[in-house]
């Protein structure tokens, strides 16, 4: 289980980072094309479509790597047990935000889907964007569920060996 996720996290991380690449490099041709007049030449639909794969695939990268927002007091907490209680609510609100977020925005994407709609420049299919937001959604409860399983799984008392 702890191996599948990490592949998959390693795929993720692979597709931020050229996400990241390719947007950088997006938004230093718009300056340059701008400081020189010329047109942008496709590069605001590149950079639209790389922002959001960064942003939503790194949303579930996020959620595996425990980089998300947490609250400063887990820092305080010097307790194990608590701050093992305080993770694993943390872990069940990502899981609820996530599963909020994908019902919202997944029947959104299949109307972009069946509508057909691309942007006016390059003419990529709005499905690409929206597309990230529901993977990203679907990888952040992926991750999720598999943490509280390994918080699970490390809760229960095992037997002693005599």
């Amino acid at each position: 289980m702890e191996r599948i996720e990490n592949t998959i996290a390693r795929v993720e991380k692979a597709i931020v980072i050229i996400a990241f690449v390719v947007m950088l490099i997006s938004i230093f041709l718009q300056v340059c094309f701008r400081a020189l007049g010329l047109p942008l030449m496709g590069t605001v639909d590149i950079g639209l479509l790389s922002i959001c794969v960064l942003t939503f695939i790194g949303f579930g990268l996020a959620v595996y790597t425990k980089d998300h927002i947490t609250i400063e007091v887990m820092d305080l907490l010097r307790a194990p047990k608590l701050r093992k209680v305080v993770h694993f609510l943390s872990e069940i609100l990502m899981l609820t935000f996530s599963i909020v977020l994908i019902t919202i925005v997944y029947p959104f994407f299949t109307y972009i889907v069946k509508s057909g709609e691309k942007t006016i420049e390059l003419g990529i299919p709005i499905m690409l964007p929206i597309g990230a937001l529901v993977i990203g959604a679907g990888l952040a409860i992926f991750h999720a569920v598999i943490q509280l399983l390994l918080m699970i799984r490390d809760m229960r008392p095992t037997e002693e060996v005599r």
